[in-house]
C-alpha cells in the first residue's frame, strides 16, 4: 500500500493533468492540432489513474449506488453499446471508432471520479481550484493574443478568430470560458484569500472576453442559462440564498462590465460589430447562420432515412455529401463540413431516435439530480456549488444546439466533472442503495479498457503525424514521399482524413501524377468505396475510367459529382472531353454552357474554342450559302469572334448554328 503522503501527491498530479494539462495540449504535427493528441493523453492518464486507485484502495472495496446513479450509468453503457453495434454498419469506421473510444473515455472518466472522490467537499474544492487555475492560464493566453493582435494587425471581428488560446478556434475558447465561469464564481466562497482573488479576476475577465469574442452561441447560452438557473434557484432554494440587494448588484456589475467592454472595443473596431452579431442571431439568412440552417435541413433528411437506429457512428460527414453543397460555403469544393453544428441533430443522424433519447437521458438525470440537491438538506456551500453546476450544465446543453462539443476532448473533461459532481452528491445524500459493486473488479475492467483505448490513441496519433507529412509532400509535388507517408498513415482503423477525404485518394493522386494509371485507378476505386460522395474522388475515378475508354461509367461518375456540386468546373470540363471523344459536340457544348462564372477563365475559353471550332467546321461543310460560308470562315480565324458568338448563343438561348444564321441574316 502507498503512504498517505505519496497517495495525495500522486492523486493531485494525475487530477491536475486531467483538468489543467490535457485541455491545454496541442501539436502542430497532425492535421487537427487537438483531437488525436488530447485523446491519447486523456486515455493514458486515465489508465494510470485507474491503476493508482486500484492499488491504493485494494481489491475488496464495496461501493453503494442508489437508483439515480444506477440509471445514469446504465443509460451511458447502453448508449456506448449502441454506438459499438453501429460500427458494423457505418460507412465511416475511422471516425466511428474515434467517437466510440471517446465515449468510452467519458464513461471511464466519470467512473474514476465517482470512485475516487466519495467525499463531496474534497471533490468540489479540487475541481474548483483546478478549473480556476486552467481559467487563469487560458485568460492570460487570450489577453496576450488580443494585445498582440492590436499591436501587430488590427482588432476586427474577422481577426478575432485568431484568439483561441490553446483551442481550435475562438468559438471553442468562448465555450470553455463560459464553462469555467461557474467554478470561478464559486472560488469567491473559498476561505483562502488567494482563491478569492483568482475567482474575482477570472470572473471579471471571462465576462469581458466572452463579450469581445462575440461568439453568438455563447451569448445565447449564457443568457438563457442564467435566466433558467435563477428561476430554478428561486423555486428550490430558501429566500436567504438570494439576497435581493446582492443579486441586483451582481447584475448591475455584469451590465457595466459588458457596456464598458462594448464601448472600449468599438474604439478599435466598427461600432456596428456588436449590432451585426446580435442581429445575425435572428437573421437566419446571414453568414454561418444560413449554412447551419441548410445543414440542419439536409441532416434531418439524412436522419429520416434511418430514423430509429441511425446511419452509424462517424457516418454524417460522408453521408451528408450526397445531399449536395448548393448555397453552402462548401460550394468552393475545398471546404467539407465535418459536423452539422448541432450535437442533437448529429446524434440523431448517426444513432437515430433511440441513441438521441439515451444521450438526453444523461442530461435529464443530471437536471433532476441538481433540482433534488437544491431541495435537499445539504449545507449552503454545496447548494451554491450545485446551483453553479446547474448553470454550467444548461450552458453546455444550449450551445450544443449551435456547435459541436460532442466532438472535442476538452468538453469530455467538463461534462465528466459536471456529471460526476452531481452523481457524487446525489449518491452521498441519504437514499436507499440498490446496488453494491466491488470497486476492485470494476477498476480491473476499466483499466483493461483504458489500456486498449490508449493503444488506439497512439495508433491514431501516429497515423495523423504521417498524414500531415503527406500533406506537405503533396504541396511540393513530392509524389514518392507522399506515397511513402500515406502507406505509413493508412491502417485498418484509419481510412479517412479529418476533412472527409479517403487516405487512399492521396496515394492515387501521387500515382496518377507519376503516370502509373493502373495503380492510381485501384487507389481511386478504394477511395470511392470509402466515400462515394466525395466529388474529387468521383472526378479522379471517372478520369481513370475515361483513360481506359469506359466512357459510359466515366460519364455516370462525372454527372454524380455534378449532382452533388452543380458548379464543379473540373467535372464539366471532363464531361466535355468525354463527349468530344464520342463526337457528341452538342452535348459537350450544353455542359460548358452550365458554367456561369468560370474560376479558371483560361481553361474555360480553351474548351469553348475547341468545341466551337469543331461545331463551326461542321456547319461550314454542311451549308451551301456563299455568304454564310464567308462569315463562318471569318469567325473561325478570329478566336475573339468565336468566344463572342458563343456568349451570344447563351444569351439568346440558342445553338451556335442558330446564332451564326441569326448573325448572317442581320448582315
Amino acid at each position: 500500500m502507498l503512504s498517505v503522503k505519496n497517495n495525495k501527491i500522486i492523486e493531485d498530479v494525475l487530477f491536475y493533468i486531467l483538468i489543467i494539462i490535457t485541455p491545454l495540449t496541442f501539436t502542430k504535427l497532425t492535421p487537427d492540432n487537438h483531437l488525436a493528441i488530447k485523446l491519447t493523453l486523456l486515455s493514458t492518464v486515465l489508465f494510470l489513474f485507474s491503476l493508482y486507485i486500484l492499488f491504493k484502495s485494494g481489491k475488496n472495496r464495496l461501493i453503494e449506488i442508489n437508483k439515480v446513479v444506477s440509471i445514469f450509468f446504465s443509460s451511458l453503457i447502453i448508449f456506448i453499446i449502441f454506438i459499438g453495434i453501429s460500427l458494423f454498419y457505418t460507412i465511416n469506421l475511422t471516425d466511428g471508432l474515434f467517437f466510440f473510444v471517446k465515449t468510452i473515455l467519458f464513461l471511464c472518466y466519470t467512473i474514476i471520479l465517482f470512485l475516487q472522490f466519495d467525499n463531496p467537499i474534497n471533490f468540489i474544492n479540487k475541481c474548483t481550484r483546478s478549473f480556476s487555475i486552467l481559467g487563469f492560464i487560458i485568460i492570460a493566453i487570450g489577453i496576450y493574443q488580443l494585445v498582440a493582435l492590436q499591436l501587430l494587425e488590427e482588432v476586427s471581428h474577422s481577426n478575432l478568430y485568431k484568439i483561441s488560446a490553446c483551442f481550435g478556434n475562438k468559438n471553442i475558447y468562448s465555450q470553455v470560458l463560459l464553462l469555467i465561469l461557474p467554478f470561478s464564481i464559486f472560488s469567491l466562497f473559498n476561505q483562502k484569500i488567494i482563491w478569492k482573488i483568482i475567482g474575482v479576476f477570472n470572473t471579471v475577465i471571462i465576462i469581458i472576453l466572452i463579450t469581445i469574442l462575440m461568439t453568438r452561441s455563447v451569448w445565447v447560452a449564457a443568457i438563457i442559462s442564467f435566466l433558467t438557473a435563477i428561476s430554478v434557484g428561486i423555486i428550490t432554494l430558501k429566500p436567504s440564498y438570494f439576497n435581493l440587494k446582492k443579486t441586483v448588484a451582481f447584475i448591475i456589475i455584469i451590465v457595466i462590465l459588458i457596456s464598458t467592454t462594448t464601448i472600449l472595443y468599438s474604439k478599435f473596431d466598427s461600432s456596428d460589430a456588436f449590432k451585426k452579431q446580435i442581429s445575425s442571431i435572428f437573421n437566419f439568412k446571414y453568414g454561418s447562420t444560413n449554412d447551419r440552417i441548410i445543414l440542419w435541413e439536409k441532416s434531418l433528411e439524412l436522419a429520416a432515412e434511418k430514423p430509429f437506429f441511425g446511419n452509424g457512428a462517424g457516418s454524417w460527414k460522408v453521408n451528408i455529401l450526397k445531399y449536395g453543397n448548393k448555397n453552402l460555403s462548401s460550394e468552393d469544393n475545398v471546404t467539407f463540413f465535418q459536423r452539422p453544428h448541432n450535437d442533437y441533430i448529429w446524434i440523431l443522424c448517426e444513432h437515430g431516435a433511440i441513441g438521441l433519447i439515451l444521450y438526453l437521458i444523461l442530461f435529464l438525470i443530471s437536471i433532476y439530480s441538481a433540482i433534488k440537491l437544491l431541495n435537499s438538506e445539504y449545507e449552503k456551500e454545496v447548494k451554491i456549488y450545485t446551483f453553479l453546476i446547474f448553470f454550467a450544465l444548461m450552458s453546455y446543453m444550449i450551445f450544443s444546439f449551435f456547435s459541436f462539443p460532442y466532438e472535442r476532448i476538452e468538453f469530455i473533461i467538463f461534462l465528466s466533472v459536471i456529471f460526476s459532481s452531481l452523481l457524487i452528491l446525489i449518491n452521498n445524500k441519504k437514499a436507499k442503495s440498490i446496488l453494491h459493486l466491488n470497486a476492485g473488479h470494476l477498476l480491473i475492467i476499466t483499466s483493461f479498457i483504458l489500456f486498449c483505448t490508449t493503444i488506439f490513441g497512439f495508433s491514431r496519433l501516429i497515423s495523423e503525424i504521417h498524414l500531415h507529412k503527406a500533406y506537405k509532400a503533396r504541396a511540393t509535388n513530392n509524389w514518392n514521399k507522399l506515397i511513402f507517408e500515406i502507406d505509413k498513415s493508412e491502417k485498418a482503423i484509419y481510412k479517412i482524413d479529418p476533412f472527409s477525404t479517403p487516405i487512399s485518394w492521396y496515394r492515387g493522386l501521387a500515382k496518377f501524377n507519376k503516370e502509373n494509371y493502373t495503380e492510381a485507378f485501384a487507389d481511386f476505386n478504394s477511395a470511392y468505396k470509402i466515400n462515394p460522395y466525395h466529388i474529387h474522388v468521383l472526378n479522379n475515378l471517372a478520369t481513370c475510367k475515361g483513360l481506359t475508354k469506359e466512357y459510359s461509367s466515366a460519364l455516370e461518375l462525372y454527372k454524380e459529382a455534378l449532382r452533388i456540386s452543380p458548379d464543379f468546373e473540373d467535372a464539366i470540363y471532363n464531361i466535355c472531353g468525354i463527349y468530344q471523344q464520342l463526337n457528341d459536340i452538342e452535348s459537350a457544348i450544353s455542359y460548358i454552357k452550365k458554367i456561369k462564372k468560370p474560376v479558371n477563365k483560361d481553361r474555360y475559353q480553351k474548351v469553348i474554342l475547341i468545341l466551337a471550332r469543331q461545331k463551326l467546321n461542321e456547319l461550314y461543310n454542311s451549308v451551301n450559302e456563299t455568304e454564310t460560308k464567308i462569315y463562318i470562315h471569318s469567325v473561325l480565324h478570329n478566336q475573339n469572334n468565336i468566344l463572342e458568338i458563343f456568349q451570344e448563343s447563351i444569351k439568346n438561348n440558342c445553338s451556335i448554328e442558330q446564332q451564326i444564321l441569326l448573325n448572317t441574316t442581320k448582315k
